[in-house]
């Protein structure tokens, strides 16, 4: 499609339950004379999805327990996006299944090379740090000022979501003894071998991580080594994962918001970026229940295209 016209005409004849959404060429695309299709912009895109957080994800209420995570990632990546580099114009969406996309539509950003592109996500990662048994380490996040708001928020979801059990509506990231053990591990080897035992016996996770917390605080400024390592390990447990290759590749294409996934049946949603932290993904408009018309199913999707269409204005005066 050249125009928007001609996407609607194409929507019209083939009906596509999901579009997926890729750059533009210097050439036309459906040209088969033209075999080096060249990419010229294509908006920067931030792809999250559960299953790179090693949290289980298959049920509908799995996806809405984790769904913290992938708020986290958003926000933590929103915020790099728009005080580091300075970008204006951020959709958040609901993927539909189970992760997040964030779209940056600021001509900047739709103009970025995919090396540019790859020095953004690099920003964001922990490569190039020190490594131990094969895991990134932390440490230079807790330590660089560009990142304390980061790891603020990364150590404020891991302690209201991660650390409550399952039962009580949370991760329950150290429900398992062996899990506590692993994670005072992950701070230092020596004090998981002195604290095992109780870390094993006590009641639930966030006992545990109190437990740790409270003993590293006693040995005071001597621990300032431990109390940074520990949070690193937190760090390590919730920081955002993003899809590299939706992100550094203007040629990768990405289903637009709106569309229906297929494995779920659930409209890909936009979502405001003060709404993201009430949002359940729960409540995702299926498109039977626009068929049938449902009213909360209708009134979620309108609402999300007006937030559509008020940064659409926006963005055409600011271009």
């Amino acid at each position: 499609a050249s125009s928007g016209e001609d996407l609607r005409k194409l929507q019209q004849k083939y009906g596509p339950g999901k579009l997926h959404c890729g750059p533009r060429y210097a050439d036309d695309p459906s040209d088969r004379r033209i075999r080096a299709k060249v990419p010229i912009e294509r908006e920067f895109i931030v792809d999250f999805d559960l299953s790179d957080y090693g949290v289980d994800a298959d049920s509908v209420d799995d996806c809405a327990r984790a769904w913290p995570l992938i708020v986290l990632a958003m926000k933590s990546v929103g915020l790099v996006l728009e005080t580091h580099f300075g970008f204006e114009h951020v959709v958040y969406a609901h993927s539909g299944r189970r992760g997040g996309h964030v779209w940056v539509m600021d001509a900047a950003a739709r103009e970025l090379t995919d090396e540019e592109r790859k020095a953004i996500v690099s920003w964001c990662t922990p490569h190039g740090s020190e490594t131990q048994g094969g895991k990134a380490r932390f440490e230079w996040a807790c330590k660089h000022p560009n990142f304390r708001e980061l790891s603020a928020l990364a150590e404020a979801c891991f302690v209201r979501h991660c650390l409550p059990s399952v039962d009580a509506g949370g991760l329950g990231m150290l429900d398992e003894p062996d899990d506590r053990v692993d994670f005072a591990e992950a701070i230092s080897p020596r004090l998981a071998a002195e604290k095992e035992a109780i870390l094993r016996n006590v009641g639930s996770g966030s006992e545990a991580y109190v437990h740790l917390v409270q003993h590293i605080r006693k040995i005071g400024h001597k621990g300032a080594f431990l109390m940074t390592a520990l949070r690193a390990a937190v760090l390590g447990r919730v920081w955002m994962k993003p899809d590299a290759a939706v992100s550094t590749a203007r040629n990768h294409t990405l289903k637009v918001f709106f569309s229906v996934h297929p494995k779920t049946g659930c409209v890909s949603l936009p979502i405001p970026k003060d709404e993201l932290d009430a949002f359940d993904p729960r409540t995702l408009p299926t498109v039977g229940a626009l068929f049938e018309e449902d009213e909360a199913a209708v009134m979620a999707v309108q609402a999300a295209a007006r937030h559509i269409g008020a940064l659409a204005r926006v963005l055409a005066r600011a271009q």
